[in-house]
């Protein structure tokens, strides 16, 4: 049966925190979605589609003995900016990056992370 999801990797909407560094210009932000393969963020300032930047991502793990949270780096190309309207008449604008160059460990971080999530949602729908 065909599907018409193109995505390689399942997709979380999860709030996370992270930095976009634009060369000394570093933007805080929170993810709207999360995947193995990218993001989607908001930020307040557009980012022009094919810029590559550095992209720092907080993944916070399951209260463990011992557990703590990661700090994840990688090399991001934004492959898609939408502008989004404010009700204060400051325009946002949502920004998709996809993950060009990560490690093969903080991409397993974050596939551990989504897979938890996606866990603890269930267990809180049944």
């Amino acid at each position: 049966m065909p599907s018409s999801e193109r995505r390689r990797y399942p997709r979380i909407c999860e709030a996370i925190s992270c930095q976009i560094s634009l060369g000394p210009e570093v933007l805080a932000a929170r993810t709207k979605n999360l995947s193995c393969g990218g993001l989607l963020c908001e930020l307040p300032q557009p980012i022009v589609p094919m810029t590559k930047l550095e992209v720092l991502l907080h993944i916070p793990t399951a209260p463990s003995p011992g557990g703590r949270n990661h700090w994840i780096r990688c090399v991001g190309v934004v492959v898609r900016q939408e502008r989004q309207a404010s009700a204060g008449g400051q325009p946002s604008y949502l920004i998709a990056i996809y993950f060009s160059d990560i490690q093969q460990d903080d991409r397993r971080r974050i596939a551990e992370f989504i897979l938890q999530s996606m866990l603890s949602y269930d267990r809180r729908r049944s």
